[in-house]
């Protein structure tokens, strides 16, 4: 049976994190989460430049944040922001903000 979709299975105003967000498949996620009014939290890890397009391009719900995803300490950081919601600026992509102290995601 194909489920309904109704206004109650609206994500608009919630947070989603995706990883490779500057291009391909994660770009195309993004955008598809923006436009559906999600704040997303993108993480990259290659292009400067990919990154600074797509923030050219991108409504102010979307935060790039470059990390390295093999460093604990990076995503633990990463994760704190997230659940802090920093989201009062977007920031270019190489000075995204950190704090320390949030536990990891389960």
């Amino acid at each position: 049976m194909e489920r309904q979709v109704n206004s109650m299975d609206s994500l608009k105003g919630q947070k989603a994190v995706v990883t490779g967000a500057t291009r391909g498949i994660g770009r195309a996620v993004s955008e598809a989460l923006l436009a559906q009014g999600v704040r997303v939290f993108g993480v990259y890890g290659g292009s400067e430049e990919a990154a600074a397009a797509f923030l050219a391009t991108a409504g102010k719900d979307l935060t790039l944040h470059r990390l390295d995803v093999s460093d604990y300490g990076q995503v633990e950081r990463f994760y704190q922001n997230v659940e802090h919601g920093v989201r009062q600026h977007r920031y270019p992509p190489s000075t995204a903000p950190v704090s320390d102290g949030m536990r990891p995601w389960p």
